[in-house]
């Protein structure tokens, strides 16, 4: 049997991806998977139950061989990934999103303080050591190299997040023609809200935490994936009101946009397809 393209949204947390795996899921010739996270390149449990098991994971469409479509942060960052990607047997291709990875470190702070998982009265630096994904998933070249290591064979495209507070009709055009081949046919949409917000309750928070822990341990990793994203969920653990971003270090931002001074000659050395314009982070190098 002939698998349709697979697409795999490979971006960091808090760089927009429930924003793109919510419009594919809207787009009527994308096959999305059900469950945003379906981790099946990264977990290696989740792997073993094969090809057929994660083709069920897709929503149906009238054409057999619409383009798939899967988010999952850990494909990026997970290096477990590599092998996995590395043996699927059909065509595939990569849909990078890439944030500022200073501002995306502070986002992701923020959000683990939303979490319960950090004080509000520890600083960044403080926390980079409990918490060293807190750099590692924003040193965008290693993990580029690594996917790309992989299956030197992918398609490779690229979305910036700042894309989507700019010109957002482009950038949603331009995903939508490197998946397709058709531009956006859903008009202005808007999907999710990209915003940020503040902890109700970390006791919540954290008890929210380790019932998604449970659930992805015993393998419903679809469940948990409807738990995260639940609105419900979220009006209940917190508000709208946007928390405080930390103060990060000179020297901390000056090694995080270091290492992703290559970036796009990584990039365009693989073959970009649908490239939303570079922000100026990205363009240091030039």
């Amino acid at each position: 049997m002939r698998l349709p393209q697979l697409w795999l949204l490979m971006g960091p947390p808090k760089a927009g991806s429930t924003w793109l795996h919510d419009y594919f899921s809207a787009h009527p010739e994308v096959r999305t998977a059900r469950s945003k996270e379906t981790f099946f390149f990264s977990d290696p449990a989740v792997h073993a139950r094969g090809v057929p098991w994660y083709l069920d994971q897709f929503q149906a469409t009238s054409h057999a061989q619409s383009p798939l479509f899967d988010a999952c942060h850990e494909y990026l960052v997970d290096p477990r990934s590599a092998p996995h990607l590395a043996t699927w047997p059909g065509r595939i291709g990569f849909l990078f999103s890439f944030r500022d990875p200073v501002a995306r470190m502070q986002s992701a702070y923020s959000f683990m303080v939303y979490q319960g998982r950090i004080s509000p009265a520890s600083s960044l630096r403080g926390a980079t050591v409990d918490f060293p994904e807190l750099i590692d998933h924003g040193d965008y070249v290693t993990h580029v190299r690594r996917a790309l290591d992989a299956r030197p064979d992918a398609e490779v495209a690229a979305v910036f997040f700042e894309s989507f507070f700019g010109d957002i009709e482009s950038a949603i055009d331009a995903v939508s023609v490197t998946v397709t081949g058709s531009p956006n046919p859903l008009g202005s949409w808007t999907g999710s809200r990209l915003e940020r917000r503040s902890p109700r309750s970390p006791l919540m928070n954290r008890a929210g935490r380790a019932l998604l822990g449970s659930l992805r341990q015993r393998g419903f990793h679809e469940a948990a994936s409807r738990v995260k994203n639940s609105e419900l969920i979220g009006r209940l653990s917190s508000s709208r009101r946007p928390p405080p971003l930390p103060t990060v270090p000179d020297g901390l931002a000056r090694e995080l946009y270091e290492r992703n001074a290559g970036l796009l000659q990584v990039l365009e050395g693989a073959g970009v397809l649908g490239l939303t314009a570079a922000p100026r982070w990205a363009r240091q190098n030039e």
